[in-house]
């Protein structure tokens, strides 16, 4: 990684403008490991969910920190999740994504000094290929089983574009600062700036009353635009979390 810090540092001339961290390799590893208790699985779950990812971030971070903080300016975007304030995908998962938003927020304070914005970007349910599969397979099985799903029926899904556009718009905001070391959720950031994903649309937050309401009753989505573009406070969100780690 060192090797393409140095090629972009001589090619541009010192200028690196934004950072993304989103490269992972664990998405197998942990469809593998699905709905089994962390102690059936071997330790090198842990690496294959945050080794590429976690620990790719910091080292990628710290050669972009090093441009950036000549310049006085750039942007350090962490792709993360909701699973990292509520259990998804199992305790290396959610590990991972908690100290990947602890990771932005503590380099924040770092880099403030320096005016090099850093943040934690929670996308909604992202339909990439691999999660375009796994709701194949499960509305093949929930067809079978007679039971309605939100994430079969793909409701509210994002596409990788709307996070892509999302963050050049961060990259243009000439305040950008003042959202450093912060979780920046991408439906609401789409929401505050105009900004739609790829066929016109643009999806809730997953903290929103109109996902919130259909997950728990997946019967309301087809009526979802009844119901008011509400966020849930995050503090009673927390709470939920909480008491209700498996939501």
């Amino acid at each position: 990684m060192r090797s393409l810090f140095e090629r972009i540092n001589s090619e541009q001339n010192g200028c690196l403008d934004v950072l993304v961290n989103n490269a992972y390799s664990g998405v197998q590893a942990l469809t593998d490991a699905y709905s089994q208790p962390f102690w059936d699985c071997e330790p090198n779950l842990w690496d294959a969910s945050n080794n590429v990812g976690l620990r790719s971030h910091y080292v990628a971070s710290i050669f972009a920190a090093r441009m950036m903080t000549k310049r006085n300016c750039g942007l350090i975007c962490t792709i993360s999740s909701w699973g990292g304030m509520s259990y998804i995908f199992g305790a290396a998962y959610g590990a991972g994504k908690t100290a990947c938003d602890r990771l932005a927020a503590d380099m924040a304070v770092e880099l403030k000094p320096h005016n090099v914005a850093c943040v934690s970007i929670w996308p909604g349910i992202v339909g990439t290929e691999h999660m375009s599969r796994m709701a194949e397979q499960m509305h093949e099985k929930n067809a079978s089983e007679k039971n309605d799903s939100l994430f079969s029926s793909r409701y509210n899904w994002e596409t990788p574009l709307l996070t892509g556009r999302v963050i050049a718009q961060l990259a243009g905001d000439a305040n950008v600062i003042r959202r450093t070391g912060h979780v920046q959720i991408v439906a609401e950031l789409a929401q505050e700036y105009g900004i739609v994903d790829r066929d016109g649309e643009r999806p809730v937050s997953l903290r929103s009353l109109r996902f919130l309401l259909p997950s728990a009753l997946p019967g309301l989505k087809k009526h979802s635009w009844l119901i008011p573009d509400i966020k849930v406070p995050w503090w009673l969100l927390l709470i939920s979390a909480l008491s209700s780690p498996k939501i």
